[in-house]
């Protein structure tokens, strides 16, 4: 792992100037402003020095930038490469890829970009977000030299303008996509807990990453009666901060979450009972891990949305127990259960006994009105058994998924979102 400095060489006529920046100090006069930066970070504390220049650029120049390199002791340390003068895309793709030859994986990157062809900020931000994800390098400075006004004082000195901050931003706006795309926080964690990564204070926020972790974990793991109270404080959190933000791009990067948590809010809370509501927000879960690609868990959600059909149809005297508490989970077990084992067979095919059969003929009624106003749900419900029965048994019983299991699951939701919406008031 090697510190390494890049840098490009231009064509002008360079003017001695004195540098100020970076640690408040200045410069020795140089007409160089490679020699100004590699004076405030440390000549010493850099394993190369690698030039890149044309033959225009470096017949010109070449031979001042190698005497100050001398001057700091780093002659031995320089290595020049020549580049394409040529402007055309190909040409361009050709330093690119030079410039990716002189680095190696967890490399510390230092660039200056004063000077060179127009295409170098262009061609070196491609660079550095290729060598922070593909090798793993660590940039450490993106340095412009901005020589003082021609109307200045005279003893004004120039300044080394540090850029590098701004990646930040893609670090953000991928921590970000990640979260929406992907259902994963640990991007957005991880930057929270990188004191080095600046500004975004909103979404540093350790209560609002811990809800943004929580709210993940929720999905991956469906815990369906979790989703709601997970939602809710990720939103609450989430609107606090986008308040609160410095920043256009900040504001703008929170509602991209703001929006992919508000999909499993409900209008009216479900206090955490079984309710149409509840229903259609299991649905939601259903349809978003699809989008993740997160099938097993879609076809879990489905099943226990299902499930939770039969919920509705409980006696009574059960209405109102909460379904998270261990009485709750206790009639999941009899009821919704029981309802599953209802809807495959027509009900001259059912065999239950004892305390089964007692469950059954509870939900009977409810189960009649369900059939009769969706009856689709019963085929539905034979497609969504076999699907998740394969994933559950590591796709061992047969050659393999069918290869339109993503459809189909897509499908189902549909399907079923249609059947929640038709269903009677229970």
């Amino acid at each position: 792992m090697a510190r390494i400095f890049i840098t490009f060489v231009g064509t002008g006529e360079y003017k001695p100037v004195v540098y100020s920046g970076v640690d408040g100090g200045r410069s020795a006069p140089t007409r160089f402003v490679q020699r100004a930066i590699l004076e405030a970070l440390g000549p010493a504390s850099f394993d190369r020095i690698e030039v890149f220049g044309t033959d225009t650029s470096l017949a010109k120049n070449k031979g001042g930038l190698e005497a100050e390199f001398r001057a700091l002791g780093l002659e031995h340390s320089v290595h020049v490469h020549r580049i394409p003068e040529a402007f055309d895309e190909a040409t361009q793709w050709v330093w690119f890829e030079q410039l990716l030859d002189v680095v190696a994986p967890f490399d510390t990157l230092v660039f200056d970009t004063t000077h060179g062809f127009r295409a170098v900020p262009i061609v070196m931000c491609a660079a550095v977000g290729y060598l922070r994800r593909a090798k793993r390098a660590v940039v450490e400075g993106i340095f412009y030299g901005v020589e003082p006004p021609r109307d200045a004082a005279e003893g004004t000195p120039g300044q080394l303008v540090d850029m590098s901050r701004f990646f930040v931003i893609h670090d953000w706006a991928d921590g970000v996509s990640r979260l929406v795309e992907s259902a994963d926080a640990s991007k957005l964690a991880a930057l929270a807990a990188d004191t080095t990564t600046g500004s975004f204070s909103g979404l540093r926020d350790p209560d609002l990453v811990r809800a943004l972790e929580r709210f993940t974990s929720v999905l991956k793991n469906v815990e369906v009666h979790a989703v709601e109270e997970a939602a809710g404080d990720a939103l609450a959190r989430l609107r606090a901060q986008q308040f609160a933000a410095r920043t256009g791009a900040e504001r703008q990067l929170v509602q991209l979450v703001i929006d992919k948590v508000t999909t499993l809010t409900v209008a009216e809370p479900t206090e955490g009972r079984y309710t149409l509501g509840y229903l259609a927000l299991q649905l939601r879960v259903a349809e978003l891990l699809v989008e993740h690609g997160l099938l097993m868990q879609s076809f879990t959600v489905l099943r226990e949305m299902v499930g939770s059909i039969g919920m509705l149809g409980v006696p009574d005297r059960h209405r109102a127990r909460p379904m998270a508490n261990a009485k709750g989970r206790s009639l999941r077990i009899r009821y919704a259960e029981a309802f599953l084992q209802m809807l495959p067979r027509p009900p001259l095919e059912w065999k239950f006994d004892g305390d089964r059969a007692e469950v059954v003929n509870a939900l009977l009624p409810w189960y009649e009105r369900v059939v009769a106003t969706a009856p689709s749900l019963r085929e539905d419900m034979q497609e969504l058994t076999e699907l998740r029965n394969g994933f559950d048994h590591a796709w061992t019983s047969r050659e393999g998924p069918r290869a339109d299991v993503a459809d189909r699951a897509r499908v189902l939701c549909q399907r079923l979102r249609a059947v929640v919406d038709a269903l009677p008031a229970p």
